[in-house]
C-alpha cells in the first residue's frame, strides 16, 4: 500500500492541519499529541504525514492482522525470506528539482538541521543487496548521511572506497508498512531485508511484495519519494541529533551523499517520523522483539513480550511467560539478553500481567519480587544510545525475576482497579 491508502484506511483518527511550517511546527504539534497521526500541509501545500506508526494497533491494522500475530508472523518472514515481483517501474514518476522539493523537517532547535528520519537506503556491492535506516542531514543540495560503524551500509561503503569507487545508492521516504519494519531488522550480510519484506507482505496480503529497479538497486515500487545518488569520500560534520531516547547525539565528521536525481509520486504524502516519539520506538524496537521471542521460545512458552516505551523501546523490555518450573525466569533473562545486545534492563513476569501495561508490571515487581534472591546483574558490552554507558562501552545489565512461585497461595490477584 501506498502512504495515502494509509491516511484513507485511518483518517477517522487523524488530525489534519492546514498551513504548518517544517521548521519545529510540526514537530511541536507531533509532540502534543504523540500517539495520533497527523496529516499536515506546510505553506508551499506539500503533504506531511506523521505519528502514522505510533500504536500497535495501527501497526496490526495496517498489516491486516491481530496484535499477537504481528511478531510471530516477522519472525516467520525472516526465517522464510520469499522473492519479491518485480514490474517494470515504480509509482514516482514525477522528475523534481533537487531536495528542496521535498518538505523535511527540523525537528528541534539543537538539531544540526532538516533530516531526513524515514529514509530508507538500498545499495548494492558485488551482488548482495543491503536495505536500512540511516538518518540523514540535509545540507545545501547534497546529504550528509549518519553511517553506524560496522553496519552493512558501512561495510559496504569502505569496500568501494578500497576499489577507488563510490557506492551508488537509492533512497526513498514513504514505503509499504512490510518494508519499514524489514528495513529495521538485523540479518546475516548478503540477506535481502526486502525478501523479509516481501514474505511479509505476503502474510499480510496474499501477494508478494511489488520491486522495481532503479539502475540496478532494488526499491519498492510503491514510494512517495526516491533520490538517486552515491556516497562519496567527502566529509562533513553530522549533527547534534535528538535520538530515540530524547537525548542529543553528538556531532561526527560522517560521508556526503552528492545527489543525482530526486523524484515522486505524481502526489506525494512525505512520511515523516517524529525522533524520539512513539513511532520512532515501534519502527526501530519491534524488529527486536522479533529476535528476543525468538531466543526466549528456546527456553520458556512465551505469552507476551514489549520494549517498553519507558526505555524508548530500546533499553527496557517485560516478557510474560506461562511458568513451568522455577528455574525457568532466570534462563528467559539470559535468553532475553541474548535475543536483544543492547537491552539494559528486562523484567519477567507471569501470563496474568499485561506486558504493555506499567501498571500491572509494577504490580508483578511489588508483589512477587525480592532483590537479593529475584535479580540478575551483569556487565556487558552496551548501546551507545545509553548515555550514562561507561567509557569502555559497556554497562550494567539486570534481569528481575516478578514471577510468582509454583503451586503456593497468596500471589493470585482477586481484584483488578480499571484505569
Amino acid at each position: 500500500m501506498r502512504v495515502p491508502e494509509y491516511v484513507r484506511l485511518f483518517r477517522k483518527n487523524m488530525l489534519v492541519k492546514d498551513g504548518v511550517s517544517t521548521d519545529l511546527e510540526m514537530s511541536k504539534i507531533m509532540q502534543s499529541a504523540p500517539r495520533r497521526p497527523f496529516l499536515f500541509t506546510n505553506e508551499n501545500r506539500m503533504r506531511v504525514v506523521g505519528n502514522l506508526w505510533a500504536t500497535r494497533d495501527r501497526i496490526a491494522k495496517g498489516l491486516n492482522m491481530r496484535k499477537k500475530d504481528v511478531i510471530p508472523s516477522l519472525l516467520s518472514a525472516i526465517d522464510s525470506p520469499e522473492p519479491y515481483e518485480m514490474v517494470e517501474s515504480g509509482n514516482f514518476t514525477r522528475k523534481l528539482s533537487g531536495l528542496d522539493d521535498i518538505p523535511v523537517l527540523k525537528f528541534f532547535e539543537e538539531d544540526g538541521g532538516r533530516y531526513l528520519t524515514s529514509a530508507i537506503l538500498s545499495t548494492v556491492l558485488d551482488g548482495k543487496h543491503n536495505m536500512a535506516y540511516h538518518r540523514m542531514l540535509v545540507r545545501d543540495g547534497h546529504l550528509v548521511a549518519r553511517l553506524v560503524e560496522g553496519r552493512h551500509t558501512d561495510r559496504m561503503y569502505h569496500e568501494a572506497l578500497e576499489h577507488g569507487e563510490e557506492l551508488k545508492v537509492v533512497i526513498f521516504v514513504g514505503a509499504p508498512l512490510e518494508v519499514m519494519i524489514a528495513a529495521a531488522v538485523s540479518v546475516d550480510y548478503g540477506r535481502s531485508e526486502l525478501e523479509i519484506a516481501s514474505a511479509l507482505h505476503s502474510i499480510s496480503n496474499g501477494i508478494p511484495l511489488d520491486v522495481t529497479e532503479v539502475g540496478d538497486i532494488p526499491v519498492p515500487a510503491d514510494a512517495e519519494y526516491v533520490i538517486i545518488g552515491r556516497l562519496t569520500d567527502r566529509m562533513e560534520e553530522e549533527g547534534p541529533f535528538v535520538d530515540i531516547t530524547g537525548t542529543l547525539d553528538h556531532t561526527r565528521m560522517q560521508p556526503v551523499i552528492e545527489v543525482d536525481a530526486v523524484y515522486s509520486a505524481p502526489d506525494p504524502m512525505y512520511h515523516t517520523i517524529l525522533p524520539g516519539g512513539y513511532e520512532h520506538f515501534f519502527m526501530m524496537g519491534m524488529p527486536r522483539e522479533a529476535t528476543i521471542y525468538r531466543e526466549i521460545s528456546k527456553v520458556a512458552d512465551v505469552n507476551d513480550i514489549a520494549l517498553t516505551p519507558g526505555g524508548s523501546s530500546w533499553l527496557h523490555g517485560v516478557i510474560s511467560i506461562h511458568k513451568r518450573s522455577e528455574e525457568e525466569p532466570k534462563k528467559v533473562i539470559d535468553a532475553a539478553f541474548r535475543g536483544h545486545r543492547s537491552m539494559k534492563r528486562v523484567v519477567v513476569v507471569d501470563d496474568d500481567i499485561d506486558v504493555n501495561n506499567p501498571k500491572d508490571v509494577e504490580w508483578a515487581l511489588a508483589t512477587r519480587f525480592q532483590a537479593n534472591r529475584d535479580m540478575v546483574v551483569r556487565n556487558e558490552r552496551g548501546s551507545s544510545l545509553d548515555p550514562s554507558i561507561y567509557d569502555d562501552g559497556t554497562m550494567d545489565k539486570w534481569g528481575l525475576d516478578a514471577t510468582a512461585p509454583l503451586g503456593k497461595e497468596g500471589f493470585k490477584r482477586v481484584m483488578k482497579l480499571k484505569d
